[in-house]
This record gives C-alpha cells, sequence and structure tokens, in this order.
C-alpha cells in the first residue's frame, strides 16, 4: 500500500495539470457572406490588397470567461512584419448555450503571392484547449494593379532655392495583366512645378523606375517644407494610384529678402514691331508679345487685344501661358483685315491679366490697313454703276453688230449682165 501511494498522488496531480477543451463549438464561418467548407476547395478567390470580412459564429456549452476568437493566414513571406493576415476579436465572456457572432478584418498585402493558403480560425479562452479550424482559400492578382514602391528625391530630404531636384518613381505590377506607356506625373503644387514622363512597359509581377524628372526650384521660393504629388496613370488612363511625398526648401542667399517680401512684382509685356501694314481680303501679319513673369512662382497669365475695329485677332499657340519664375514666353497675334474693315490706321491695345481678368500691364500698337490691289478706292461698284456699265456693254454690241452687217452686205460683188453692160458700153 505505501507503495502505490506515491503513483496514486501522481496520477491525481497529472489529472489536475490536464487542461479541459474550451466548453464550445465553431458552428459557422463566412467570409463576405459565403460561408467556407472544412476540408473542402473553397471557391473563394481574394484579390492582393483587398480587405475582406470574416464573421465567425460561435457557441458555448457551458459558462466560458475570457473567451477569444482569432482568424489568421499562415505562411504569408513578411508575418513577421506589420503585415501580418489576421485579427482578433478581443476578450468575452459567455453564458451557457449562449451563442455570439464575431467580425474580424482581415487584409491581403500588397506582397503576398498568388498561391493557395489556410484561413485558421481559433477559438480559445485563457487556459482550456482551443478549438481550431482550418479553411483552405486562393490569393490571387487583380487584372491590373500597379503599385508605388518608393519615391527616390536627389537631394533626399532638402533642396536649397534656386538649385535642381530629381525626382524619380520606382513601381510594381502587381496585376495579372502587362501594362503598357505607364504615364508617371510629378506635381509640386506649392511652387507650381509639374513634370511627366511615360514607362513602356512593365510585365506582371515586375518592377521599374521611371526616368529622372528634372525641375528647377524658383530661385525665391520661400523656405518650408512641401508636398510632392505622385501619381501614376495606367490601363489606358483608366486607373490611377497616388503617393505623396515632402521636400524641404531652404533659402537661397543669391534671392534678396526684397523679392521674398514683394510676391506681388508686375508681369512685363513687349510687343514687337510697334507698326503692322495688313491689306484687306490678302490675309494678315502678326506682332510677338513676350511676357516675362518677375515673380517668385509660376503663373498663370492670359492675354488680350483691345480696340480692333473690324479687324481679325487670334492668338497662337494660346491666349493663356504659363510662366516660370522668372522666365519669358512668346505669344503670336495674328492679325487679319477683311472686306468690312475700313482702311486706314487703328490703335490695338494689347495687356496682360491675371485669371480674375484684371489687366495687369498693356502696350499700344498700331495697325494700318491697306486697300487690296484687285479695288481702286476712288471708285465706287455699287449696283446703279454695275447697271450702267452692263447697258454700255449692250450699246456697244449692238453697234459692232450693225458694223458687221454693213462690212458684209453693204459692197455686193458685180453680178454678170452688170458686168455684160460695163463691157458693151466700153466697147463702142
Amino acid at each position: 500500500m505505501n507503495k502505490l501511494l506515491p503513483l496514486i498522488i501522481g496520477l491525481l496531480l497529472l489529472s489536475i495539470a490536464v487542461a479541459h477543451a474550451v466548453p464550445g463549438t465553431i458552428d459557422e464561418v463566412k467570409v463576405d457572406g459565403d460561408e467556407l467548407i472544412e476540408g473542402d476547395v473553397n471557391k473563394l478567390s481574394l484579390e492582393r490588397g483587398e480587405e475582406f470580412e470574416v464573421k465567425v459564429r460561435v457557441t458555448a456549452s457551458s459558462p466560458i470567461a475570457n473567451a477569444e476568437v482569432v482568424a489568421f493566414v499562415s505562411g504569408f513571406d513578411f508575418s513577421d512584419e506589420d503585415e501580418r493576415i489576421s485579427d482578433s476579436s478581443g476578450a468575452f465572456d459567455m453564458t451557457a448555450n449562449n451563442t455570439v457572432i464575431k467580425k474580424l478584418q482581415l487584409k491581403i498585402p500588397d506582397r503576398a503571392d498568388k498561391d493557395d493558403y489556410r484561413l485558421r480560425v481559433i477559438f480559445s479562452d485563457r487556459n482550456g484547449e482551443e478549438v481550431v479550424k482550418n479553411y483552405r482559400i486562393r490569393i490571387q492578382p487583380p487584372r491590373h494593379s500597379v503599385t508605388i514602391r518608393d519615391i527616390i528625391l536627389n537631394p533626399a530630404e532638402s533642396v536649397e532655392a534656386g538649385r535642381s531636384l530629381l525626382v524619380s518613381v520606382r513601381m510594381k505590377n502587381l496585376g495579372d495583366k502587362d501594362e503598357d506607356d505607364i504615364k508617371v506625373t510629378v506635381n509640386i503644387p506649392d511652387l507650381g512645378l509639374t513634370a511627366s514622363d511615360f514607362v513602356k512597359e512593365v510585365q506582371a509581377d515586375e518592377s521599374a523606375t521611371s526616368e529622372e524628372l528634372f525641375f528647377r526650384i524658383p530661385a525665391c521660393a520661400k523656405a518650408g517644407t512641401y508636398p510632392v504629388e505622385i501619381e501614376l496613370e495606367y490601363d489606358d488612363g483608366f486607373r490611377s494610384v497616388t503617393e505623396e511625398q515632402e521636400i524641404t526648401v531652404m533659402a537661397s542667399s543669391l534671392c534678396t529678402q526684397q523679392n521674398q517680401d514683394e510676391p506681388s512684382m508686375q508681369p512685363q509685356i513687349a510687343v514687337s514691331p510697334g507698326t503692322l501694314e495688313v491689306v484687306k481680303g490678302e490675309g494678315g501679319a502678326y506682332f510677338t508679345a513676350s511676357v516675362t513673369n518677375s515673380q517668385a512662382t509660376s503663373k498663370s497669365f492670359y492675354l488680350g487685344a483691345e480696340g480692333a475695329n473690324s479687324l481679325q485677332i487670334r492668338f497662337s499657340p494660346s491666349n493663356a501661358v504659363i510662366v516660370q519664375p522668372g522666365d519669358m514666353q512668346n505669344v503670336f497675334v495674328y492679325v487679319a483685315a477683311d472686306k468690312d474693315t475700313p482702311v486706314g490706321s487703328q490703335v490695338l491695345t494689347i495687356s496682360v491679366k491675371d485669371a480674375t481678368g484684371k489687366t495687369l500691364k498693356s502696350q499700344a500698337v498700331r495697325v494700318d490697313v491697306k486697300q487690296g490691289a484687285g479695288a481702286s478706292p476712288g471708285l465706287n461698284f455699287g449696283g446703279d454703276a454695275i447697271q450702267m456699265l452692263g447697258v454700255g456693254l449692250l450699246v456697244l454690241l449692238v453697234i459692232l453688230f450693225l458694223l458687221g452687217v454693213y462690212l458684209v452686205f453693204g459692197k455686193q460683188p458685180p453680178t454678170e449682165k452688170a458686168e455684160q453692160t460695163r463691157l458693151n458700153k466700153t466697147y463702142y
């Protein structure tokens, strides 16, 4: 008996140490409303980058304290980082014969491989053995999906005003289809800078880097942090993805404080030549309007022409121009005269306006309208004159007709009888 006592005590201790299973069951698991079947091939395909809902229904046969429901997808290469595919309900209590539904949110990372995975659902408490269910799911790429992997700035964090900034974009095609002609647009809106480039082709599951886009930071740009906006357009422009990064601009020693404190400096306009000659109905000629931006940021200006009396005015390539800081843009102002334009000199005012229509600068030029070579300024070819010319032409035709009749019938050749009589008289 003394020999059996240690054995009995050990069995009692072992029975106390054995944990009991959680007194509950996992009744149903749904993903976005579709019920999953354990051990079967579920016809459920999840796309990379997609967030999906896992709805778990559990029932307790006895009271449970500190219960928890966990769902996760295992076997993902980056599951040890911040991109784990998992979610938890947190602790909750249940009474006997109580059924609850817990909703969990999981997201498939962009870097997940296209493959079959297992969705594992665990129902447990603090000390008991967990209840586990496994469901087979498939992760596949969408047909079209391009993501921005990295934005490369050179210099990386800060740039001095007046210096150059180079920007390139690293991208990856996470879709199932190859992508052609991906448009890369880099925009620094607060400085009025933008540039674009095209990446010819990026195959599925491959990466590519755009060419470096060049920017010249305005010499008098204010010191501060500016957002750099990146946009990729693909799938013939029907899809796009955007990212944003910041660049710090440091004040330039080459720009005086006076220029920084005068953001309202007016643009300059120079129009040449000062006088233009056009001929009525024979095409036209053009002025060259040069607009200079004296401000520290790029600006939009609008050209207009006032005082044109029946003159045809056209701007090329457009009357709206975007001028970079300290830069100059030329706009051609075509002038033509039609048949209703009066002959003589006209004063034409060409002006530069802002977006509100306010005139900032203007210059007056002269247009000399000349008479065309096909008409004389002293003649009036009105309806009466044309009618008189028609009557005169008709009279002239009648005179020519009568003269012709006279020439034909006024001098007839002599007949045979008249000729014989003339001979007899001559003989005698």
